[in-house]
This record gives structure tokens, C-alpha cells and sequence, in this order.
């Protein structure tokens, strides 16, 4: 519930662009005790409205969402299971960054894109998914625009069909576990990969290049004489905290390199608690 009656805010919105600093600082003020109910009844009272391009409104907005992404993002850690612990991390990412009241089905297109694989693929392998996500649906490595911060989000990478190496794992590893595949994350040296295992054994998965297979005789050749230290890396389980870790420290870098101050060090402060 917002602490400020709704029926105010359409004159709040006729005031705001008012060159008075006295009615600006009053203005601001009324618009921060709507706290993070604002966004939602904004769309109530004005749908065409767009706080990106006010200077005034744009900061209360997006402090909001930080201040409603921290308390959610501190909730959903204690979750025990894996899966539902890593699609509620994803979902708040997505609406910090597309809005806290945007609504979607992450697990309806997840279980969509498994529907698709199985007809395509009657008898398929866990590699033959890969082929399917990487090839035949063709998502795909985001090279021209690698530190947009939208390449985080899986459903920015759902609707555009590229993002980082870890949300193509990661979206891997969703569609593999609706087959009731296999499929972990890996933190290779200087990358990341997936690990799609067949009973006890894996294959790398380069999500980021076309689901590109890396097998243990490349391995051994990447590797040279740390051949064994390099697989005791790549070996670990990397558990759903760690990949959410990573989203945080990628988003904080991503934010870094558009020039915003505010999200790097707020994703970077996340990443520690």
C-alpha cells in the first residue's frame, strides 16, 4: 500500500516539471513516501508516462528498485532448492532492470523451449540440446555489445537470442533440467562454460560460441603440464549461490563500463553480503 493517497499523484505529476526549487523539494518529497509502491501507481494514474526522461522522477524510481532488489535479493538466499533459488534470482534481475510490476512466465518459456526441443528431437541427448539451443534456435554470445548490463537479464536473452557466457549456461542448464537432463555450470579459466554430463562423465559446452564441444584431448592441450590442477578446477560443483555471485559481480562490471557509479558499487556491495 502506498503511504500517500493515490488520488494525489496525478497533480504531483502537473507539479513536477515546475521551476520553483521550494515546489520541486516538496514534490521529491511526496514522491519518495510513495516508497516502492510508486512505480505501480504511477502506471495506475498516467500509462503513458515515462520516468526515463525526467530528471526528477528517474533517480526516486531507480533508488526503489535497489532498495527493493537488496531486501528481495536477502530473502530468496535462504531458499533450499537450487532451481527455484536460481529462477528467483533471475526474475529479480529482470525486473530491476525492466521494472518492478513487469510480469512474466520465466518457467512457462523454459518448459516451451523443452516442448520444442522434445519434438524436434524425439530420442535427444543432452548434447543434441545444446545443438538445438546454440544452432537451431540460435541464441547466441553477445560479441558487439558484451558489457550492455541487459545481457544479464534471461529474459532479455530469451527475446533477442544473445547474452553472456553465463546466462546461455545458465539457460542451458534450466532447459536441461525440464528434460530432466544433467547440465552444470563451469568456471573455466578466463570463461565460462557448461558442463553437460552423460551418467558419470562430462563435455564442456561453450554456450557463448555456439554450444561448441571441448573434449579432454583439447583440454589436455589448453592445459599442458597443469593438466591436473586445470580439471580439479574445472571438476568443482559450482553450486546456484556462486552463479548468482557472479551475476551480481558481472552486472557490477557492466554498470562500470556505462559510467554508473551507482549500480557498479551497488552490485559490487551485493556480491559481499
Amino acid at each position: 500500500m502506498s503511504k500517500v493517497d493515490i488520488s494525489k499523484l496525478p497533480y504531483l505529476l502537473e507539479l513536477i516539471d515546475d521551476e520553483n526549487e521550494e515546489i520541486k523539494e516538496q514534490i521529491v518529497s511526496e514522491l519518495k513516501s510513495y516508497g516502492t509502491c510508486l512505480e505501480h501507481d504511477l502506471k495506475i494514474v498516467s500509462e503513458s508516462f515515462d520516468f526515463e526522461k525526467n530528471p526528477l522522477l528517474k533517480p526516486i524510481i531507480l533508488e526503489n528498485r535497489r532498495s527493493w532488489f537488496k531486501e528481495q535479493w536477502i530473502k530468496s538466499i535462504s531458499i533450499d532448492n537450487e532451481f527455484l533459488l536460481l529462477e528467483r534470482g533471475l526474475e529479480l534481475v529482470t525486473k530491476f532492470q525492466y521494472g518492478i510490476d513487469y510480469n512474466f512466465n520465466l518457467h512457462e518459456r523454459i518448459k516451451n523451449l523443452a516442448f520444442e526441443f522434445n519434438s524436434a528431437y524425439p530420442y535427444g541427448s543432452v548434447l543434441e540440446l545444446a545443438t538445438f539451443l546454440f544452432v537451431d534456435k540460435d541464441f547466441k554470445g553477445a560479441k558487439t555489445d558484451y558489457y550492455n548490463p541487459m545481457n544479464s537479464n534471461i529474459i532479455y536473452t530469451l527475446d533477442n537470442s544473445y547474452g553472456l557466457p553465463l546466462t546461455l549456461t545458465i539457460l542451458y542448464i534450466l532447459v536441461a533440467k525440464e528434460l530432466e537432463f544433467r547440465v552444470e555450470g563451469c568456471r573455466f579459466p578466463g570463461h565460462y562454460l557448461a558442463k553437460a554430463f552423460i551418467y558419470d562423465r562430462f563435455v564442456l559446452v561453450d554456450c557463448f560460441n555456439r554450444g561448441r564441444l571441448i573434449f579432454e584431448k583439447e583440454l589436455r592441450y589448453i592445459a599442458h603440464d597443469s593438466y591436473e590442477p586445470f580439471m580439479a578446477i574445472i571438476s568443482d560443483k559450482t553450486t546456484t549461490k556462486m552463479m548468482l555471485s557472479r551475476i551480481l559481480a558481472n552486472l557490477s562490471k557492466a554498470y562500470d563500463n556505462a559510467a554508473d557509479e551507482i549500480n557498479k558499487v551497488f552490485f559490487e556491495e551485493l556480491v559481499h553480503l
